[in-house]
Formats: C-alpha cells, sequence, structure tokens
C-alpha cells in the first residue's frame, strides 16, 4: 500500500481575495486534476487530515508495489500546478504552492483500512517540504521500490526517542526527496545532489567542520540548493553546541519518531 498526502499552501489568502464562487471554482479545479490522476492510475482518492487530501493505492504491481507509480503519478500532478500558480499569482498576487508526502508499507492487495502511521508518515513528509525546500518527501519504503523510475536522494533520517547521542548510532528509516524522472534530470542537477550527499554523509559521521565547508560552496550561486542551506546552518549549531529543530515538533502526538 502507498499513500499520498497533499496540500494546498496559499488558499487562506485567497479566502479575502476571492468571491466564493470564484474560490470554489479555482479549488474545483486542484481536485479535478487530483481525480483525474487517481482515475487513470488506479489510486482511490479521499479526504485527509484538516484540507489535505489523499491517494491511496493498494493493488498487485507485484514486488515493487506502488511506489513506482506513486511517485511518478504525484510528481507529474504537482508540476501540472504550475499553470494554476501562475494564474493566481498574476490575477490575485498570491502564491500557491502544492506540497506531498508519500509513505508505503507492505500489505495485501485490496480494499483494507489505511494502517494510520502510514497515513501519519505521509502527512509528517508533506508538512515537512517547505524546510526542506522541495514539494514532494518520500519515506524510505516508497524509495527502495522507485528508484528505478525516479531520481531520489536521502536528505534525512529517523531516530529512536530515547537516543541523546549527537551521533545517533542507527537511523531506523529514511527521507528522500524527488529529483525528477530518471533520464530527465540534468547532468549538473545530479553532480550537485551528488556533493550534497557527501556533505550530509559527513554531516551524519558528526564532521561538522568537513560537512560545512562542502555545504558553504553548494550555498552559493545564482540557484543556491535550499537544503544545502538548511544543513549548513544545523552545523553551525552543532559546532556552537546547541540544539536544533526536530520535525517530530511537527507531530502532536508523544511518543513519535524524531528526525536527525
Amino acid at each position: 500500500m502507498t499513500l499520498a498526502s497533499l496540500h494546498l499552501i496559499g488558499v487562506r489568502p485567497l479566502l479575502s481575495r476571492l468571491e466564493p464562487g470564484h474560490l470554489v471554482a479555482l479549488i474545483g479545479r486542484l481536485y479535478r486534476a487530483v481525480s483525474h490522476a487517481a482515475a487513470r492510475h488506479g489510486a482511490f482518492p479521499r479526504s485527509g487530515r484538516g484540507s489535505d487530501l489523499v491517494l491511496v493505492w493498494n493493488s498487485a504491481r507485484g514486488p515493487e508495489g506502488d511506489g513506482p507509480v506513486a511517485c511518478r503519478v504525484i510528481w507529474d500532478l504537482v508540476g501540472g500546478l504550475r499553470g494554476l500558480e501562475s494564474e493566481v499569482r498574476h490575477q490575485y498576487g498570491v502564491a500557491l504552492s502544492p506540497r506531498a508526502g508519500i509513505a508505503s508499507q507492505d500489505t495485501l492487495p485490496g480494499p483494507e483500512p489505511v494502517p494510520p502511521e502510514v497515513e501519519m508518515r505521509a502527512h509528517l513528509l508533506q508538512r515537512a517540504t517547505p524546510t526542506y525546500g522541495t514539494r514532494v518527501l518520500v519515506d524510505g519504503t516508497t524509495a527502495a521500490t522507485a528508484t528505478r523510475v525516479m531520481e531520489l536522494r536521502e536528505v534525512d533520517a529517523l531516530s529512536s526517542p530515547g537516543d541523546a547521542s549527537p551521533t545517533p548510532p542507527r537511523r531506523e528509516s529514511t527521507i528522500h526527496r524527488i529529483l525528477g524522472p530518471r533520464g530527465e534530470v540534468p547532468a549538473e542537477q545530479l553532480g550537485a545532489a551528488v556533493a550534497l550527499g557527501g556533505a550530509l554523509e559527513l554531516y551524519r559521521l558528526g564532521e561538522w567542520s568537513k560537512a560545512a565547508a562542502v555545504l558553504e560552496l553548494l550555498s552559493r550561486g545564482p540557484t543556491p540548493d535550499p537544503l544545502a542551506r538548511l544543513y549548513l546552518e544545523r552545523c553551525r549549531r552543532r559546532q556552537s553546541g546547541s540544539g536544533e529543530a526536530r520535525l517530530a515538533d511537527l507531530s502532536r502526538s508523544p511518543g513519535s519518531p524524531r528526525w536527525i
């Protein structure tokens, strides 16, 4: 089973600028886009937490499961909404921004209830996308099957709630961002992703100074990677001995895993 949690940032500012009928028509376009994507690719949509939309795949697609299809569908869906974003920005001066989190779990195909932990994981990933400077985040289970069709890169990992070590010895799960479909990502973007991956490995090993030196270079230039800036700030906080924010703060439930 694979589940995608989707949310459109920027709807609230539109409430004060659009007539109710116009706002309903605008949101209707989003719902139709999601519904059409679901119908074409074997997912069923339903409402999620708050104003979130959820797409659920639970089919018999072989050992890879539904992860590859879900990643490609969500990537195309988010990209397809850029026209709507441009239109709203031009007409109303509001920046719309779709975001999504994708999570998977091994289950038998069929109309089973969605495991709460899968939906919570997808919801947390969706809410974390602005922090990581991306629009789609994927859990490790999904990423393991989707690499055949998508370029994905690990950006963070989970640790046990009771682990207080500055360099956790083991990571229970990982999260990844999508760079794009395989064969469609520019070579320079792939190269930068490799350099960033090396810096993140230095960070996880506790080599704050070495990681910061690489991240400093990646943070410069006309289009710096937001993730490089995020980890550069983390390195500086580590070097100064201060704590860092945890993504678990996004979850109000006690005992939730925390992000490192």
